[in-house]
């Protein structure tokens, strides 16, 4: 899996968490969707607990890694400071790997727009930003991972509780 913002974004705030994360999937960016549930609360593990990137999930909040290769991500209690928010998972289409390229254009645009129904701003004048894990070559062709997770930040600094309709 791997992690990708907006070269801004990127360079103001998320340096550590970017570029390499190794295993998680990705979707088409034609139907992006929020999970069903309590938004900002941590489904795929405990609070405290690092969990796989391959289960991070919409409603769950993760802190940055100094990691360069990322494969797992500490899990945080949304009510407190955060640095990232899932918001919504995708597919991206079958197939063969389309490339990195690829797979950030899709997760890119497709973050951008669900991030702006998420928070109720228009990501053009949030002040949040959105960053993405993606599936890499390896992921997509040894563990059939094709899905996009969607997270949202704070450039300025962590989150504290959920930002779904926070119209920041």
């Amino acid at each position: 899996m791997t992690i990708r913002s907006l070269p801004l974004a990127l360079a103001a705030a998320a340096a550590a968490l970017v570029l390499s994360l190794t295993g998680c999937a990705g979707g088409g960016a034609s139907d992006p969707t929020r999970a069903v549930g309590d938004p900002g609360a941590s489904q795929a593990a405990d609070p405290g607990v690092k969990t796989d990137v391959f289960t991070v999930k919409p409603g769950d909040c993760v802190d940055d890694t100094d990691d360069e290769n990322v494969t797992e991500l500490p899990v945080v209690d949304c009510a407190g400071p955060h640095d990232f928010e899932a918001f919504t998972s995708f597919e991206i289409d079958e197939g063969e790997f389309p490339g990195d390229d690829e797979v950030n254009s899709q997760a890119q645009d497709a973050c951008i727009v669900a991030m702006g129904e998420f928070v109720g701003l228009d990501y053009a004048e949030s002040k949040l930003d959105v960053q993405y894990l993606t599936p890499s070559e390896d992921s997509w062709t040894k563990r059939d991972d094709r899905t996009v997770v969607c997270l949202v930040f704070d450039p300025a600094g962590k989150l504290t509780g959920t930002v779904e309709n926070a119209a920041i």
